[in-house]
């Protein structure tokens, strides 16, 4: 999970700031597509906690398709995406 978080942080030194490392954070980790990843966005931006309890079990499933360890997915993954949303922006 590290190495396919370093490609996607590594232009913002580490740092998840852009609204847009959410979406690519879903797809490289969760395998999901463009259009499931921005609706996880846009559900993160909105705090809609119904989807974002919706998108935890497919991120935690999808994550799994992909060879990663369950307990991180569950420590890191979601927590992860929810905290990055807090404080990310629109690139201009």
């Amino acid at each position: 999970m590290y190495d396919a978080l370093h490609s996607i942080l590594e232009e913002s030194y580490g740092f998840p700031i852009y609204q847009e490392q959410i979406m690519l954070i879903s797809q490289k980790v969760a395998g999901f597509s463009k259009g499931e990843s921005d609706v996880l966005r846009k559900a993160l931006t909105k705090k809609h906690l119904a989807r974002i309890k919706e998108f935890r079990g497919k991120f935690i499933k999808g994550g799994m398709m992909q060879g990663y360890d369950v307990e991180m997915l569950e420590k890191y993954g979601m927590k992860f995406l929810y905290l990055l949303h807090m404080h990310s922006i629109n690139r201009m």
